[in-house]
């Protein structure tokens, strides 16, 4: 392969790379800020539906929850304890 072609290669798989970073981002975004409204609307179905059959959640100060009916069981519990159902980005 002669260079010409093959720096244009390398040119379009990085711009590929650039261009799905920006749609990753704001995927993450989107996901983050449902996560978010599930949590503030104490629905503890739809946060627990965010985490995978075998997921593994470990909080602060606990044994890691596996499992996403162990996790929804985990915010359900968690939600007694908790005065005032927000999270706050710094």
């Amino acid at each position: 392969m002669s260079r010409l072609p093959a720096s244009w290669l390398v040119i379009i798989v990085l711009s590929a790379m650039v261009l799905g970073t920006d749609d990753a981002k704001s995927t993450v975004a989107k996901m983050n800020q449902s996560w978010l409204a599930a949590y503030a609307a104490a629905d503890f179905d739809r946060l627990a539906a965010f985490y995978t059959e075998d997921a593994v959640l470990m909080p602060t100060a606990h044994e890691p929850i596996q499992g996403r009916e162990a996790i929804r069981k985990f915010f359900a519990e968690d939600f007694k304890y908790v005065p005032k159902r927000s999270i706050t980005r710094r």
